[in-house]
C-alpha cells in the first residue's frame, strides 16, 4: 500500500489522475500548445544576446531583445497599467552574449516586472499574472521512487522544501503536486517544471553512479548548470589587478565588466530596500586578486551572487532569499563504501535482524534503540549527516531553527537536496570533504566478519515489557513465569542448555543472558507476540542499515488490553522462533 502523504499534497490521487488524463487528453490543440510552451521557454534559455542600453524606454527596450533574439517580444499593457506603470518606464541593460532568459529577468526586475512564454511569444509582464500562469505536467520519476514499495512521500517532501517552496499549496501558493504511475503530476509556471526537470535528472545521474566510480561532487540545479559552474570557475580563477577611491558603485562595476568580460548586474532593486543605489561610493586598494575576492572586497557590506550565467551585485537579504539547489551524493558517507546493490550485503543484512511484524513503522528501529549494534552504529546514517551539518554548519540558517535553508535526503538515490545561499554551500561542501579523507571505506568482507564477532559477543540485557497507561504491570508473576519459559521454548530451544545462558523475570522486566544474536531474536519475539511494544520517540531513521530491507507493517492502535501470554498449546503449530541460525 502507497504510504501517507504529506500535508504538502494538497490533491488526492483521483484528482491527480483527472490532472493527468486533462494533461495528455488527445486534444491535439491543448497538446500542441502545452508543448510549444516548453519548447519556447527552452529557447529563450538558449538564446544568446547582447545588450548594450541606458535609460531606454521599455517599449523600446522590449524592440531591441526581440530583435536582437528573433523571438516575438509583447508588453502587456494591461497588467502594467494596474500596477501603475506604462511602457514609458525606462531601464538599463548591459550584457555581453547573455542568455535572454537572464537579460529579461533581471533588467524587468528594475521595475518589479518579470516575464512569461506563451505558446508563440515571450510575455512581459507582473509577478502577480505569471503567478497564476500555472501549466499541469507530468514528470515520469519511477527509478526515484525506490526498489521495492513506490517512495512517493520523500520525493514529494523533497521536491516542495527545496524548489520553490512559497508556490506550493503548502504554503499558500498556487502550485500542487501528486502522485500517479511511477511519476509526479505537478501544477507549476513553465520555467519551475523545467527546474523540476533538472532536479530530477541530477537525482537519476547520481542514483546511477556505481560505487566504484563514485562522483561525490555537488550537483547544480539551475536553468543553467553548466554556463554557472564555468562563471564560477571562472570567478575563482581569473586574477585581476584595479583600484577605486570613492568611485560611484554603478561606476565600479562598469569598470570591473570592461575588465573582466563578465556580465556583472547591480540590483537596483534590491539596493532601494536597504537605502543604497548606485551613488554609493567604493574604495579599494590596488592589488592582483582573483575576481572573486575582488568583488568581496569591494562590495562589503553588499554581495555578490551567480545566477545562472550572469553575476548579480545585490544585498545579503536577496541572496538569503534566493537559494541555490544542490545535489550532494552521500552514498559514499551513509553507505561507507559498500554497494547497497550487491546481493552479499542484502543477505548479511537481512539475515541480521530477524523480523519484526507487529511494529508501528520502521521495523528495524526498535534494535536500534532497544539492542544497539556497536558495528551498524559505526556507521552513519542519513539523519545522523543531517543533524551534523544542521548543527555544525550556520545552525540559523536551517528551516529547523526558522532560517530559509532546506535539506532533504533522498534514499533511493542516496543524495542530499540543499536549498541555501553560495556560501553555506560552499562551506558544506568543505565539511563533507574533511568528513570523507578520514572516513576510508568498507571492505565488505571484514564488515561481514565483524557483524559475525558482534552477533557471538555473549551479553545480559534487560526489556522492560508493556504497562497500563497507569504504570503498573500488565502482567501477574506467573504470566512472567510463563513468558520466561515460552522464550526458551520458541526461540532457540536447542541453545540454553549452557549455564551462563539464562531468561530471568522480575515483577515486568525480561532479563536474557545469550549470544547477541540470540537476543535480537527475543526481542523480536517479544515484540511480535505484542509483549512488548517499543516507545520510539523522535525521529524515525530510514537510513542505510536500519529500516531498508524490511518493509514496514501497518499502524496497529495502542490498547489496554493484557496481551495474550503465549502457551505450548496455542503455538504448538508453529516452529521455534529462530530455529535455524542466520549467519
Amino acid at each position: 500500500m502507497m504510504k501517507h502523504q504529506p500535508t504538502c499534497i494538497c490533491r488526492s490521487s483521483a484528482i491527480a489522475l483527472v490532472l493527468f488524463l486533462l494533461a495528455t487528453s488527445p486534444a491535439q490543440a491543448e497538446e500542441s500548445e502545452s508543448q510549444a510552451c516548453f519548447t519556447l521557454q527552452q529557447k529563450v534559455i538558449d538564446t544568446k544576446i547582447s545588450v548594450d542600453a541606458t535609460k531606454m524606454r521599455l517599449d523600446d527596450f522590449a524592440e531591441l531583445v526581440e530583435r536582437e533574439s528573433k523571438i516575438p517580444i509583447r508588453i502587456d499593457g494591461l497588467s502594467l497599467e494596474e500596477y501603475g506603470l506604462t511602457n514609458n518606464e525606462t531601464v538599463n541593460a548591459q550584457y555581453k552574449n547573455a542568455s535572454l532568459h537572464s537579460v529579461l529577468l533581471w533588467t524587468l526586475r528594475q521595475h518589479d516586472l518579470t516575464y512569461y512564454v506563451d505558446s508563440d511569444e515571450v510575455v512581459i509582464t507582473t509577478a502577480d499574472t505569471v503567478e497564476d500562469l500555472q501549466q499541469t505536467r507530468f514528470h515520469p520519476v519511477a527509478k526515484l521512487l525506490g526498489d521495492s514499495e513506490p517512495d512517493y512521500d520523500s520525493l514529494i517532501e523533497m521536491t516542495c522544501a527545496v524548489v520553490k517552496p512559497p508556490s506550493w499549496e503548502e504554503l499558500g501558493g498556487p502550485s500542487s503536486i501528486a502522485p500517479i504511475n511511477g511519476g509526479l503530476v505537478a501544477r507549476q509556471i513553465t520555467q519551475n517544471h523545467l527546474l523540476l526537470d533538472r532536479l530530477y535528472e541530477q537525482l537519476a545521474q547520481s542514483q546511477a553512479m556505481p560505487v566504484d566510480n563514485y562522483e561525490v561532487k555537488p550537483r547544480l540545479v539551475t536553468l543553467l548548470p553548466a554556463e554557472s559552474v564555468t562563471l564560477r570557475e571562472q570567478l575563482d580563477s581569473q586574477q585581476i589587478e584595479i583600484a577605486f577611491d570613492q568611485v560611484p558603485l554603478g561606476k565600479a562595476i562598469e569598470d570591473l565588466r570592461k575588465a573582466t568580460g563578465l556580465n556583472l548586474v547591480l540590483d537596483s532593486r534590491a539596493l532601494e530596500d536597504i537605502g543604497l543605489d548606485a551613488e554609493c561610493s567604493v574604495t579599494l586598494q590596488a592589488r592582483k586578486r582573483s575576481v572573486a575576492r575582488t568583488l568581496e572586497l569591494m562590495l562589503a557590506p553588499l554581495v555578490y551572487m551567480v545566477q545562472d550565467d550572469v553575476v548579480i551585485v545585490t544585498t545579503e537579504s536577496e541572496q538569503e532569499s534566493s537559494p541555490e539547489i544542490r545535489v550532494y551524493p552521500v552514498r559514499d558517507l551513509v553507505w561507507r563504501g559498500l554497494d547497497k546493490h550487491e546481493p552479499q550485503l542484502k543477505q548479511i543484512l537481512k539475515q541480521f535482524y530477524p523480523p519484526i511484524t507487529a511494529s508501528r513503522n520502521n521495523s528495524n528501529q526498535p534494535y536500534r534503540d532497544l539492542l544497539p549494534s556497536p558495528v551498524l552504529d559505526s556507521i552513519p546514517t542519513d539523519h545522523d549527516l543531517q543533524e551534523l551539518i544542521t548543527t555544525t554548519i550556520e545552525p540559523e540558517s536551517w528551516e529547523e531553527l526558522g532560517g530559509p535553508g532546506s535539506i532533504k535526503f533522498l534514499p533511493s538515490a542516496d543524495c542530499f537536496v540543499v536549498s541555501q545561499s553560495a556560501p553555506i554551500h560552499e562551506k558544506l561542501a568543505d565539511t563533507l570533504e574533511q568528513i570523507r579523507q578520514h572516513s576510508p571505506p568498507l571492505d565488505l568482507n571484514e564488515f561481514g566478519a565483524a557483524l559475525d564477532r558482534e552477533n557471538n559477543e555473549v551479553l545480559t540485557v534487560t526489556f522492560s515489557l508493556d504497562q497500563s497507561r497507569q504504570g503498573t504491570s500488565l502482567f501477574q508473576e506467573a504470566d512472567m513465569q510463563e513468558i520466561a519459559r515460552q522464550i526458551k521454548i520458541h526461540v532457540e530451544p536447542r541453545n540454553w542448555n549452557r549455564d551462563e545462558y539464562f531468561v530471568e523475570t522480575l515483577q515486568d522486566k525480561v532479563t536474557i543472558r545469550h549470544r547477541r544474536e540470540v537476543v535480537r531474536k527475543v526481542l523480536a519475539w517479544l515484540i511480535n507476540q505484542g509483549i512488548l511494544t517499543p516507545r520510539i520517540t523522535g525521529y524515525s531513521c530510514r537510513g542505510p542499515l536500519y529500516g531498508g530491507f524490511i518493509e514496514p507493517s501497518p499502524p496497529s492502535p495502542h490498547s489496554e488490553t493484557v496481551p495474550v501470554v503465549p502457551s505450548s498449546e496455542n503455538q504448538s503449530s508453529e516452529a521455534p522462533f529462530g530455529a535455524s541460525p542466520t549467519m
